[in-house]
């Protein structure tokens, strides 16, 4: 039997289909997720609903979202840092501020982190220094070649004029700068022999942060630069892309790298530090009072604290290091000022590129001539 559709029939079924289309359409308004990732994709991906992330209601008062995202692991100071600076701050706001730490790189690598930062996507990280200076090569500066000759110097900077002005750069590209982290004295690690003289280093075949001038101080000693993101390190150097690679102790156990190299050399070329930042604008945001929460327990939590634990561990980490299969040595007398005489050119190459201006900026926050 043919069915003829009458004028009535069409009506009802058009009224039946809209009705369909906007249950379908109420029910992806309502279906948004929370921003948070369970399976470490990108970091476009883990936060592109940020915009509805940033607030909670929490009976009659919204809760702000701060989600901090770092590359290191659960037993790291600075992941433990940050589990004490959530506490404080989540105690001291009366819970009108939620602080959510995804570490491991769970949110993305630190580039693009940061990028989420500025755009608005994200609002807070933990990051390494080097992964700044894709924004301002300026930020460099802490990793001058053997710029400091011991722990108790480097901590002195960063947390005295020098630290200062970089937090002023730091602060030009929309990021509010809270604490400066210290992850220890980066040493050489790799599969073919210890370092034992400048000679040693000749032709191997490191991983190094992708920044100039870590590129160009390998590239002076002898070093065949290769830059990677520090999530590839292990299984580059387990299938033999890579040497090695350089990192602090502290980092190099807590990751497990010993498993995979044969000797890690006392270099001390340079000092691992780490900047923990949030969105200016947010920041800015922020009531007063949540600000100076904020403020303290990223002075007392996110710096002073991880400060202390780490340079309090990092000859634990050295003899884990050791301990664990992977040879520890230090350099022959006499050869830690070859590395330095070789590297020197460096500072030139930078105070040519930076300006006498910032050179000098930077040699008074210093307190001394760097030529």
């Amino acid at each position: 039997m043919k069915l003829v559709k009458t004028k009535s029939t069409i009506s009802r079924c058009l009224m039946a289909l809209l009705a369909l289309v906007l249950a379908f359409a109420l029910a992806a308004c309502g279906g948004g997720g929370s921003g948070e990732s369970s399976d470490g994709g990108d970091a476009t991906e883990t936060t592109s609903d940020s915009s509805e992330a940033q607030t909670s209601s929490n009976g009659d008062e919204d809760v702000t979202i701060l989600r901090v995202g770092h590359i290191e692991a659960e037993g790291s100071f600075l992941h433990k840092s940050a589990l004490e600076f959530e506490k404080d701050v989540e105690e001291k706001t009366g819970g009108r501020v939620d602080i959510q730490i995804y570490a491991n790189s769970e949110l993305g690598d630190e580039g693009a982190v940061l990028q989420s930062i500025q755009m608005g996507s994200m609002e807070m990280c933990i990051t390494g220094t080097a992964s700044l200076t894709q924004f301002d090569d300026r930020m460099n500066a802490v990793f001058l070649p053997f710029l400091f000759d011991s722990p108790e110097s480097c901590e002195a900077a960063i947390k005295g004029d020098f630290g200062k002005l970089i937090n002023g750069w730091i602060e030009e590209y929309g990021f509010k700068a809270l604490a400066w982290q210290y992850d220890g004295a980066r040493n050489i690690a790799n599969n073919k022999r210890p370092i034992h003289k400048l000679e040693d280093v000749d032709g191997l075949k490191l991983r190094c942060m992708n920044s100039d001038i870590f590129i160009e101080m390998f590239r002076l000693m002898g070093i065949n630069a290769t830059p990677m993101a520090y999530s590839e390190i292990y299984t580059a150097v387990q299938q033999g892309v890579v040497d090695g690679n350089d990192n602090p102790a502290g980092l190099f156990v807590e990751s497990k790298f010993y498993e995979v190299h044969k000797y890690y050399s006392l270099s001390e070329h340079t000092y691992g530090t780490a900047n923990a930042v949030i969105s200016l604008d947010k920041y800015n945001s922020l009531p007063e009072d949540v600000r100076g929460i904020i403020d303290e327990a990223s002075k007392t939590f996110l710096e002073d604290w991880q400060i202390n634990k780490a340079r309090a561990a990092e000859k634990d980490y050295i003899e884990d290091i050791n301990e664990n299969g992977c040879e520890v040595n230090e350099l022959d007398p006499g050869e830690k000022e070859r590395f330095v005489e070789v590297c020197s050119p460096l500072y030139q190459q930078m105070r040519d590129k930076w300006g006498d201006e910032t050179w000098k900026e930077i040699e008074t926050a210093l307190g001394r001539e760097l030529m």
